[in-house]
């Protein structure tokens, strides 16, 4: 009821500060589509082709970020970049934790670096974007991989994902040397953390030091990851087992029936 009373609150100061905007109807349409918008794609720029969805946004930011915790969601915006950023509730964390391949992990930390590397080197342009192409992606995923050479139509679909998302943009394509220029968006940040960007490229650089076993970056935080899960598991058995031994007589549920998968 809240929400619904602040946006005929918003749809009235639109349409006071723009004679323009037209009737109240078509003013909650541009609200509605600009939520679809914001919750498809994530991330929102001031200079996307579809941009009076951030201006819609940007506007009226607390009606959309009080909309956005409603569902979960946490609304960030970044005035340096100029950028708006969906982030995950709580549970799209837990559903969605482990769930990236290692190729997409690898691919997302090789982006991030090249950012954080060319943004020291002063290659950024003034919306803080860095341009690379995909032979220097490839060079720096083949590093972080352990020299392993990912397939092209893999990659191809993960940059096309990140895209979608407005994490990348690409620019030409060289389509006799089959390079893609491709533009690092700053909001590449907010999906690796600055301390986990630094101690990837710690270990990239010398990937020996404090690792005996000779893992890749890669293969080491996997393996904590899978140490992480099956501690977890474990601890998951012993209380079914505790809550087993104090309730004997309680019935064993229903298993369901069994199919082969991959």
């Amino acid at each position: 009821m809240i929400l619904l009373e602040e946006l005929e609150a918003r749809v009235d100061k639109e349409k006071k500060d723009n004679p323009q905007a037209g009737e109240e109807d078509e003013i909650v349409v541009r609200f509605q589509k600009a939520a679809r918008e914001l919750l498809l794609r994530q991330v929102l720029h001031a200079d996307d082709s579809q941009k009076i969805h951030y201006q819609i946004i940007a506007r009226h930011r607390s009606y959309f970020k009080a909309l956005m915790a409603s569902f979960g969601y946490e609304l960030t915006y970044d005035s340096t970049y100029q950028y708006f950023h969906l982030k995950p509730g709580q549970m799209d964390v837990e559903s969605n934790r482990g769930k990236f391949r290692k190729d997409e992990t690898i691919l997302l930390f090789a982006l991030r670096i090249m950012w954080e590397e060319g943004s020291r080197d002063g290659e950024m342009d003034e919306f803080g974007r860095i341009m690379i192409d995909t032979n220097l992606l490839l060079d720096r995923y083949m590093t972080l991989g352990g020299g392993e050479f990912p397939a092209t139509g893999r990659v191809k679909d993960i940059l096309n994902r990140l895209a979608d998302r407005r994490f990348i943009r690409f620019g030409d394509e060289d389509k006799e040397e089959e390079i893609m220029e491709v533009i690092i968006m700053p909001v590449i940040t907010e999906l690796v953390s600055p301390d986990l960007a630094r101690q990837v490229m710690e270990y990239a650089a010398d990937p020996i030091t404090g690792n005996p076993e000779g893992e890749t970056v890669i293969e080491n935080l996997e393996a904590q990851r899978v140490a992480a899960e099956e501690a977890a598991a474990e601890a998951l058995a012993a209380e079914k087992e505790k809550e087993k031994l104090l309730n004997p007589d309680a019935a064993e549920p229903e298993q369901p029936g069994l199919f082969v998968g991959k």
